[in-house]
């Protein structure tokens, strides 16, 4: 069992946001991401029916599956965190076999902090 690893965030409203997770097997063996799916969700808080932000695997310019190498990268483009308006939410990461979902596995999970922008075009 995989238990997810615990990771605050924080955006800085205004600028893009670009993270890299690896996901290694004990012997140092890279996860295979090939056959994946995976989304990200953030709320206000864990049992909240708002969600906040939702990126998916689907739009591999959200979260990019690197097959084989074992690694994944979140990307929120700078338009996105502008328009966001929290203070505070939570998220987590879950990956699953495309042909499975039964079988996700939460990889990430933690706070967010949204860091308002300060210079903003008129």
């Amino acid at each position: 069992m995989t238990k997810a690893y615990v990771e605050d965030i924080e955006l800085e409203q205004g600028s893009e946001y670009r993270r890299v997770v690896y996901w290694m097997y004990s012997d140092g063996a890279p996860h295979d991401f090939s056959a994946y799916s995976a989304e990200l969700q953030m709320r206000p808080f864990p049992e909240s029916n708002i969600v906040l932000l939702t990126l998916s695997s689907s739009d591999p310019t959200q979260i990019h599956l690197g097959g084989a190498d074992g690694f994944l990268i979140i990307y929120i483009k700078a338009s996105t965190t502008a328009a966001l308006s929290f203070n505070r939410a939570v998220y987590d990461l879950e990956v699953y076999p495309t042909d499975n979902p039964d079988a996700t596995v939460k990889l990430l999970r933690g706070n967010v902090t949204l860091i308002k922008e300060v210079t903003r075009t008129s």
